[in-house]
């Protein structure tokens, strides 16, 4: 039996706990993304997790479908602007413009 494509969410480390939910969120009032303590924090646990390369892929596929209204919160231990970077650059190589 295959495991379910999503079954690797299961393995997170930002799953386990210990930190704030909205550590991996933007919150009111935040100037740049990844300057919180609990933002630089949750970028060190997503450094660490054994699957962060499936947790960056999950969220470039679903920004590459939703453009930037759909780019929130930090995966895969890269922000917004970080991944948006790394969807150029795939982009460019395939001859395309993203949002």
């Amino acid at each position: 039996m295959r495991d379910h494509p999503l079954s690797w969410m299961q393995r997170a480390l930002c799953a386990v706990g210990g930190m704030p939910a909205d550590a991996w969120t933007e919150r009111p009032g935040d100037r740049q993304w990844g300057s919180t303590s609990d933002h630089k924090a949750a970028i060190c646990i997503c450094k660490r997790c054994p699957v962060q390369v499936d947790c960056l892929e999950y969220a470039l596929a679903l920004e590459a479908n939703e453009g930037r209204s759909g780019r929130s919160g930090i995966y895969g231990g890269m922000t917004p602007p970080q991944r948006l970077k790394i969807q150029q650059q795939r982009d460019k190589k395939k001859g395309r413009t993203s949002a």
